[in-house]
């Protein structure tokens, strides 16, 4: 038997849905989160959602933040979460990889201090170094 059709539609004969790649779940996602109310897309195909701006400065990409954050997957796995390590991280932003740089330089210092202040999505081309995505 050969299924045919695109990823989560029915086949044909009714039968199972096929589960959607890495790249369709990545892609439904940025066009979900760009959809939101008052959600920015950048050039580079970041997305940025700001919940509640802060009143302070944009930090520079020379500076260094201090932040909590979930870092999750398209699939909402978790991978890192200053939240339940109960520390914020202090980094400097010209040292992380570009989407997370480029993302917390549009939100401003300050905002909420007890729940979600903004949220970043970003493709995977920007989750590289500079160094990789120029070769």
């Amino acid at each position: 038997m050969y299924l045919t059709g695109k990823a989560n539609e029915p086949v044909a004969n009714g039968g199972p849905t096929l589960p959607l790649t890495a790249t369709e779940r990545e892609s439904e996602m940025l066009r979900g989160a760009a959809a939101a109310e008052g959600a920015r897309r950048t050039a580079s195909g970041l997305v940025f959602q700001s919940t509640e701006d802060g009143r302070g400065e944009r930090p520079l990409r020379n500076s260094t933040v201090t932040v909590h954050y979930h870092g999750t997957l398209s699939d909402g796995t978790v991978f890192d979460s200053s939240v339940e390590r109960g520390e914020p991280a202090t980094f400097p932003l010209d040292g992380v990889i570009p989407g997370w740089s480029e993302g917390l330089q549009l939100m401003r210092e300050g905002g909420a201090k007890d729940g979600l202040f903004g949220a970043i999505f970003m493709p995977k081309i920007i989750h590289l170094p500079r160094q990789a995505r120029d070769t």
